[in-house]
This record gives structure tokens, sequence and C-alpha cells, in this order.
């Protein structure tokens, strides 16, 4: 797929009629890649535009080899009355531009530009408050973003973030223990001399196998921005995520706002296709998932999907349709 044409203004998205999208430049990359782009895509279906910017709005964040295309999703959280947005950051799916690595970051502080870009569009565009939705990596991200804006001094963003809805949250490695002590030790010096050096790591196919509709799934997305077996990793990327664990590991992320977490009641990791791919987490260890987000506020709240995928938005219909539903009773017990 070629990069799409930047836009500052709204334009039909990728995903068809009711669905826009705008790019924002975000200027030099600190990585030493091209210049960035960040992009917002909103759910704006035909006939709701005098009441949009009345909603409350919901901004979901993908994770790491991964984009929005969950059009079910939006409808429903339309459907309870929110306006709908997602984004892609830097170097990921539809911001990605020629010349880029791949969702290739050196510190996961850097896509704080981007959200803070996209948040503020959303504030500017008159919604009176947001709740965040993410997604694996984007999880941990989006946590360290909070915590980040309550150690700022000076913030008019903070107020407007009102909760997290997490979705199976990427919050410990989940390979060998040996395969983590020996990268623990390697991602500090090849992150300093050689950071773009690739990760030789497995990879692991039985998840996205599972969900696209030309293999054993039923949805329809783009294998270049989504790969069967992920895109190329590399050390100052890894590098990067380890520190953000550790940060979270060590108590020193705290969001002081409600979280809901999602997950499966089951992983099965490390194993080809099967059946069982469609009905667990095959990308995380859902124990460790829960044991850590506990330690990302006071106000927590975590719930398992019987037979759900990594992405529980993404399952058979019945877990799917129970995560929904889920989060729709929390925001409104939340009165958010």
């Amino acid at each position: 797929m070629a990069p799409l044409p930047i836009s500052p203004e709204w334009t039909e998205d990728i995903l068809g009629p009711d669905f826009e999208r705008r790019t924002f430049d975000v200027g030099i990359d600190p990585d030493g890649q091209p210049p960035v782009v960040v992009t917002l895509v909103r759910y704006l279906p035909e006939g709701s535009e005098s009441t949009f910017h009345t909603r409350k709005a919901i901004l979901y964040i993908p994770g790491t080899s991964d984009y929005f295309f969950h059009k079910h999703v939006a409808k429903y959280f339309h459907e309870q009355g929110y306006a709908f947005y997602s984004v892609d950051f830097r170097k990921c799916a539809r911001s990605h531009q020629e010349g880029q690595r791949w969702y290739y970051i050196s510190d996961l502080g850097i896509y704080f530009k981007d959200l803070t870009i996209a948040t503020t569009e959303i504030i500017n565009a008159g919604h009176s408050a947001m709740v965040m939705m993410a997604h694996s990596m984007g999880c941990l991200t989006a946590a360290m973003w909070i915590d980040h804006l309550q150690k700022s001094q000076d913030n008019t963003i903070l107020p407007f973030v009102k909760g997290i809805i997490m979705n199976s949250p990427w919050l410990d490695l989940m390979f060998s223990f040996p395969t983590v002590a020996m990268g623990r030790r390697l991602a500090p010096i090849m992150a300093t001399h050689r950071p773009e050096a690739k990760l030789h790591t497995k990879k692991l196919e039985a998840y996205v196998s599972s969900l696209h509709k030309d293999l054993y799934g039923e949805w329809d997305f783009s294998l270049e921005y989504k790969p069967v077996g992920g895109h190329d990793k590399y050390w100052g990327w890894i590098h990067a995520v380890i520190r953000s664990i550790d940060r979270v590991k060590s108590g020193k992320v705290h969001c002081r706002i409600p979280i809901l977490v999602l997950c499966s009641s089951k992983s099965w990791l490390n194993k080809p296709y099967s059946e069982e791919s469609n009905i667990c987490d095959v990308v995380l260890d859902i124990d460790e998932s829960i044991k850590w987000s506990n330690k990302l506020g006071d106000d927590v709240t975590t719930i398992s999907i019987q037979d759900a995928r990594h992405d529980v938005f993404l399952s058979r219909e019945k877990p799917r349709n129970q995560a929904l539903t889920t989060c729709g009773q929390w925001l409104a017990q939340q009165r958010l």
C-alpha cells in the first residue's frame, strides 16, 4: 500500500464512507527517520454531524504492528452516545512514510507529542471529555502519558481525560526467562551502539492467522499494516519497551483516573495455529497483564472474557459482544 496522501483537512479514510482521517505534520523525528506525521481517524456517520460535537469522545490507541480497522467498535460506541476517534502514531499504519522503519521508536515518551496533538484536536472540536481506549502496547503508552501529564506543571489536557479502557495490556515480556534475562543484558548495549539492528526472534504467526479472512478468521484488514508475523523489531525498540515496563513494575507509573482492563481468560503462547488460537490470548501472558495492570492506579477493574482473543474486540461473536457490553456498562457506572 502506497503512503496515504497527507491532508490537513478531514478526508475519507481507507475504511470507507462514514470514516474520515486528518493528518498532522509532527516535523523532525528524534530517531533520525524521515519527517513524521500523526493521523487521527473519526467515525462520523451521515446525519450525525449536528450532534457529533456534543458527545463525549473515545480515543482508540492501537498496539504495535497494529491499526484501527474495527468498524463494529466505532459503530457500537457511536450508538452508546460517544464520538469515536482513533490515532496512528508516527511511522505506524496510515502515518507510515516512505523510508521509515515500520513502528520503530527508541523511547515511548516520543509518542506523547502525538497523543497531545490528537487530543488537542479532539478538545478543539468541542467535546467535553474523553476516555482513552488502548490495546496491547498502546496501553503501556497511554498509562505513561497520563502519568506524565499528572506530573506536568502546566496542563490543560489532563482534566479532559476521564478514564482508560485497556484491551489486553502489554506490561511484561512474554518470552522465556533465559531469553528475557539475555535481552535485558544486551538491550542497553545494542540500543547504544546499534539501535537499528534487527532482533532475530521467532515470528508469532498464529494470532494474525486466526484473524484474517483469507486465512482462518473473519476480518478484512491490511496485511501491510498488520502482517502475519508482525513487522521487523529492533534493539532500540525493545530497549524502549523494557524501560517502560520496568517503570510500571517499579510503581513509577500511576494513573489517578478509573481504569477498566479486559483480557482473555486463558493464554496459549508460542504455539502454531490451532483451534485454541481462536479462544485464547496467543500473544501475552494474561496473568502478568492482570498482575501489573493493578499497579497502574487505585481504581482498576479487571474483567476476564471467556474465549476471547488477544484483541478482545476481534474475538468471535459471543466474547466480542461481551467485551463491548462490559465497556458500555463500565462507562455508565463511572458516569463517563
